[in-house]
């Protein structure tokens, strides 16, 4: 593997739990990172007395595909897990063994949808998209957390449709209420004075741009619910004084820690609705967290988020660029009426349940892999 992140962390931890054998190739200055989560990684399954794969770390300060592919032929390793796009100089199109690329996005359909971290020249997006296209190319089985991000593989870079596979994602979080505990909160919401949710990353740079459309919302909902409360977690030095009253702020909350994830936790359990009008988003798992929670969620229709809030079952969706009285009007309709609210509420927490868990996610990976190879290798 050859990126890290939160998501594949979860991922890394479903996937090594069903090895014998679990090896983890890094690149990069990342590796002190990963090797963090590693220790947790073991530290949760002794908390819970689950079985420990046997793991091993390669690390390779620099992109050498010389001594990467040495390495992949001498450990002998059965599948290659590649997560998310990466500049890899060609070594899984050249990697003897079978290789399962995992990603939310490709760049043909991100590109436009996110602002770049830095200009790029004309040459240096050629390179990128040459660099996807072969990763997508000589991947044996492609998988993508959404059916947007799967059909651009298929449509912008020609791979066969019996390659590409969608494979939901879960939950980045360790504390999860069950399902009796979600219920009966459910039945005592939505709160008289409803808070409403968005959890997002950034600085006062960003902030206007990722939470404006939700301020105005929530201004407008409170012509017809006046005490209803807009709640931002996430966002790093912004002045107070520019904020309504209407608003709470709170800082970035680390899921690294115990106390975070207890945090993050209690944040979501005094929610009434989780509330996302993002312009640009492929996969949000602060989705399958308001999930779990059982919270119904209301968001704008860009990335993958369509697959994970299913209008009236879990929740309302709305086009880009939708105004604050629309915004405000889905979000009423969650609010406004008791039964509604908590059809919305337990039909998102039966959809975590189902299918929006690390869980699921590792089942369904497992089933792919041991159809295409390893079933036929042991019979």
């Amino acid at each position: 593997m050859y990126a890290f992140s939160g998501t594949v962390f979860f991922a890394l931890r479903e996937l090594a739990q069903r090895s014998d054998h679990f090896v983890c190739y890094l690149v990069g200055d990342r590796g002190n990172s990963l090797k963090f989560f590693l220790r947790q990684l073991r530290l949760f399954w002794t908390q819970r007395s689950l079985r420990q794969p046997r793991i091993e770390i390669r690390y390779f300060r620099h992109l050498d595909k010389k001594s990467i592919l040495k390495t992949l032929d001498r450990d002998g390793i059965d599948i290659l897990y590649n997560f998310v796009f990466s500049e890899d100089d060609g070594i899984c199109a050249e990697a003897s063994v079978p290789i399962v690329y995992l990603s939310d996005g490709t760049y043909a359909v991100t590109r436009g949808l996110f602002s770049e971290p830095r200009p790029r020249t004309e040459e240096m997006r050629r390179a990128k998209e040459f660099s996807e296209r072969r990763m997508i190319l000589s991947a044996d089985l492609c998988l993508f957390s959404s059916e947007w991000a799967a059909r651009s593989a298929v449509t912008d870079y020609g791979r066969s449709a019996e390659d590409v596979k969608v494979v939901r994602y879960g939950a980045n979080l360790n504390v999860i209420p069950n399902a009796l505990e979600v219920s009966n909160v459910a039945r005592f919401k939505p709160k008289d004075a409803p808070t409403i949710l968005l959890i997002g990353k950034g600085g006062s740079d960003r902030f206007e741009e990722k939470v404006g459309p939700a301020i105005e919302a929530v201004e407008e909902l409170r012509r017809s619910m006046p005490s209803a409360r807009l709640l931002i977690v996430g966002f790093s030095d912004v002045d107070r004084k520019t904020i309504p009253d209407y608003v709470d702020l709170m800082p970035f909350v680390s899921k690294q820690s115990k106390l975070g994830q207890l945090q993050l936790a209690e944040i979501y359990r005094q929610a009434d609705v989780f509330f996302l009008p993002t312009s640009a988003d492929c996969t949000p798992i602060v989705l399958c967290e308001a999930m779990a929670f059982g919270l119904p969620i209301v968001s704008t229709r860009v990335g993958g988020i369509a697959d994970y809030v299913v209008e009236g079952r879990n929740g309302y969706t709305l086009e880009l660029g939708s105004s604050r009285l629309q915004l405000a009007a889905a979000l009423q309709a969650v609010l406004q009426d008791r039964v509604v609210y908590q059809r919305l509420a337990l039909k998102s927490r039966q959809m975590f349940e189902e299918e929006f868990n690390w869980r699921e996610f590792g089942n369904r990976v497992s089933d792919l892999v041991h159809e295409r190879w390893l079933d036929g290798a042991s019979g």
